[in-house]
């Protein structure tokens, strides 16, 4: 090649480079799948607004091919915050140099993170074939609501995984443990958490969905699922994400986790591609209003190449960045790393004494899959500039002993007290108060002394407390009054709060079972059985059946469903007698309690099966006077017809019964 070829070649490659950097800068720009074609958003930056409803936003694809495209479609991806997203009108061709606009709508959640956001969009052609034609992404700046109700009062979930080993094996099945830890301030219930796994991954003889019946503030809880990897799952870092629901004084909340778990002993990779993020660094906590710095590290670690990466930072609603969050790096070599750092702050007016999740995201062009890693920071109290910060003491975990507490009963409370601030604290007094009186000490006082903790030090407590047999079934709050001094005398005070759940204990009375006044063998009998939920909770999915040394012609299970405090029933059936003597069996209830533990409770009885009246030529009475002709088989036939009318007659109380019962439940409808 010539020197003048050279240099035009030069040259040819600098002002792609440029022209790269340059629309790389330009909001909302990506590469398309087919050369030539690129997406650009019309304005730098879109602005809305926490709550707006079909909030229109634009994008242009251009073609600077020399293809004609037909049946172009385009698919919005999903971002925090953005839901309902779609598109509304744009050209289904475009012509060799053209540019096409196409107009979309979103709608932006109440509670949807302040600062910058980003909204991928995925342009295809071809009709039913479709080809992945380009893909773009909208950029968006949105603003809080002065109107808006979403509150930073949210709750938080910290996720960690672990496995056995340090990786998951191709052709196994590998348990994966998730722990849940609940950071927010708020309890969490009806928790469920599901696995989105790649195709060369299954839930091996596991449930899809795990449960979780609530988390107290600052609880975890672990969940296992067995993953099973195919044989033909490639030698690298595989995503999957954890989805998890759960209920918060009422509402709906959800938290998607991503977490990179590596696989060996499968074939090698075809896209010999892979990045990962680690070293992360961010301080435990940070007063509101105060600058912290997030940093992290991005990594390929695959054999090849990895180009176009995208990174960013991003923290919860309520945290703001201060410097650039958004990086892209041209090109990572092979067991290459970049250091990224960004600079947070919690806006005006968010809470303190609560954490707050920051996530950080890499994603790349070509065979790598996209990689995902949380931290969080607790925020304190907004400090006022130039003064002392306050020294904080809080309550950084508890327990109980994991499952609710049962009213009337006792457990021990452990709490360990965080001296967050960097003096030492001393003459430290705790009070506990509940305001129901749901919790009451034993054997002491509802306030100890701790003589001291030092600088970013912890001390515990164990206490022993009752419950009242009275308390209300519900999660208590149990207040927690702190008092303290600093080195220089000076008294702060502090106070927190404990949600422990309590449970009320279940009572079925059950009346004496009274028999038939007499009762022969060979004969139809019926029994009822009356009971009482005298407990203070519900009692759930109750059954009701019977078993002895007696035979039935008809089911005698009874399903009373959910049976409320103070209610009551009749558990009614009929049986037929067997040989004469000793008839003995036994009612069986079974059900749920609050905590959903299956209870039972059997009420046995026990009769006389008396032998059939003799029916030949001793008896006496009336029917001694019966002519001699044909009399033994009158006899019989007067003898089996007592026998049918007593069955009839019971069949017709049982059949009147259930009738009274119907009308009954039509008249409480």
């Amino acid at each position: 090649m010539s020197n003048a070829s050279k240099r035009a070649a030069r040259k040819a490659l600098a002002a792609l480079l440029i022209a790269a950097v340059c629309i790389g800068g330009y909001g909302g720009y990506a590469h398309g799948a087919e050369s030539g074609l690129s997406v650009r958003q019309q304005e730098s930056i879109f602005n809305v607004m926490q709550g707006d409803v079909d909030t229109v936003f634009s994008l242009n694809l251009l073609n600077e091919s020399d293809r004609t495209f037909s049946d172009i479609t385009a698919e919005v991806g999903s971002a925090g915050g953005f839901e309902n997203c779609r598109l509304v009108s744009g050209a289904t061709s475009i012509a060799p140099r053209e540019t096409a606009t196409y107009f979309f709508r979103a709608d932006i959640r109440g509670n949807a993170s302040p600062g910058n956001v980003i909204l991928p969009v995925t342009f295809y052609y071809g009709g039913g074939t479709r080809t992945e034609l380009a893909r773009g992404e909208a950029r968006f700046n949105v603003g809080r609501s002065v109107s808006t109700t979403a509150g930073y009062d949210l709750p938080l979930v910290d996720l960690a995984y672990k496995l056995p080993g340090d990786e998951l094996e191709a052709g196994k099945s590998t348990e994966l443990t998730l722990t849940l830890t609940n950071r927010g301030n708020v309890m969490l219930n009806d928790i469920q958490v599901s696995l989105e796994l790649p195709e060369q991954m299954r839930i091996d003889g596991g449930f899809l969905t795990q449960y979780v019946n609530y988390l107290a503030v600052a609880d975890d809880s672990s969940v296992r699922f067995p993953i099973f990897v195919e044989e033909k799952a490639e030698n690298r870092h595989y995503q999957i994400t954890a989805h998890i629901t759960a209920r918060a004084r009422g509402a709906s909340a959800s938290f998607d986790r991503a977490i990179s778990l590596p696989v060996v002993g499968g074939v090698e990779s075809t896209s010999s591609q892979a990045i990962e993020i680690g070293s992360v660094s961010l301080p435990q906590e940070a007063a509101a209003g105060d600058d912290f710095t997030l940093r992290f590290n991005v990594s390929n670690t695959g054999k090849s190449d990895v180009e176009n990466i995208r990174v960013e930072a991003s923290g919860d609603e309520g945290l703001v960045n201060r410097t650039k969050n958004i990086f892209v790096e041209p090109i990572l070599k092979p067991g290459e790393s970049k250091e990224y750092s960004v600079t947070f702050f919690s806006a005006q007016g968010a809470p303190g004494q609560r954490s707050y999740a920051v996530k950080m995201g890499a994603a790349a062009s070509g065979g790598a899959e996209p990689a995902a890693q949380y931290a969080s920071i607790f925020i304190t109290k907004e400090s006022t500039p130039g003064a002392v910060k306050t020294p904080q003491l809080i309550i950084d975990s508890y327990g109980y002993g994991g499952a609710p507490i049962l009213a009337g009963g006792s457990f021990e409370l452990q709490m360990g007290m965080l001296n967050t601030s960097a003096v030492k604290l001393s003459n430290i007094k705790v009070s506990l108060r509940s305001d129901t009186g749901a919790f009451i000490p034993l054997g002491g006082s509802s306030s100890f002394y701790i003589d001291s903790i030092e600088a970013k030090s912890l001390a515990s407590k164990t206490l022993r407390l009752s419950v009242n047999p009275a308390a209300e079934q519900k999660t208590t709050a149990l207040n927690v009054e702190m008092t303290y001094e600093n080195e220089d005398g000076e008294s702060f005070s502090a106070a927190d709060v404990i949600s422990i759940p309590v449970i009320q204990t279940t009572s079925l009375t059950v009346d004496d079972i009274i028999g038939p006044p007499e009762l022969y063998q060979y004969s139809m009998a019926g029994l009822d059985v009356r009971f009482y939920n005298t407990g203070k909770t519900t009692l759930s999915n109750l059954r009701v059946t019977a078993e002895g040394n007696f035979d039935v012609v008809e089911s005698i299970n009874y399903y009373a469903g959910n049976m409320q405090s103070g209610a009551s029933d009749t558990y009614s059936f009929s049986f037929n007698t067997r040989e004469a003597g000793p008839l003995e069996g036994k009612v069986l209830f079974t059900y749920e309690d609050p905590s959903g533990e299956e209870q039972s409770y059997e009420k046995d009885f026990s009769f006389q099966v008396m032998e059939m009246p003799d029916m030949g030529d001793g008896m006496e009475g009336p029917m001694m006077d019966m002519p001699e002709e044909g009399g033994g088989k009158i006899k019989y036939i007067v003898g089996g017809a007592a026998i049918f009318l007593i069955a009839a007659l019971i069949v017709l109380r049982r059949f009147l019964k259930k009738r009274k019962m119907h009308k009954e439940m039509e008249i409480d409808e």
